[in-house]
């Protein structure tokens, strides 16, 4: 299945495609990055947020809506990362630093 961003996901998907195309490191088309966000990235963040949410259902269903909500949006941000590290054959490190940059709300990890 082939996901898009369309919508009201649209222009923060190309602000971080012109975020990324700025750094120098990536050494990344734009054409390169916006393909990856549209295919690989999006598609994965879908599945892997459902089956999360399908797993925390059986393991915790005492979790708060909210709990839930915020356990899978971490597991999304951290498939977007790797995923897009992957599509584009670069260090997912990398865009762990460029991504806390550019948004300022997640660590990267060590």
């Amino acid at each position: 299945m082939k996901l898009s961003t369309y919508g009201m996901w649209e222009n923060p998907r190309l602000d971080l495609v012109d975020a990324l195309v700025k750094d120098l490191k990536l050494d990344c088309s734009k054409e390169q990055i916006d393909k990856a966000l549209l295919e690989p990235v999006i598609t994965e963040i879908i599945d892997t947020s459902y089956s999360y949410q399908k797993m925390l259902q059986e393991k915790q269903p005492e979790l708060s809506l909210k709990e839930k909500t915020l356990a899978t949006y971490n597991v999304a941000l951290s498939t977007m990362l790797s995923t897009l590290a992957k599509s584009l054959n670069r260090s997912e490190t990398l865009f762990r630093k460029i991504y806390f940059c550019i948004f300022g709300f997640i660590q990267p990890k060590h």
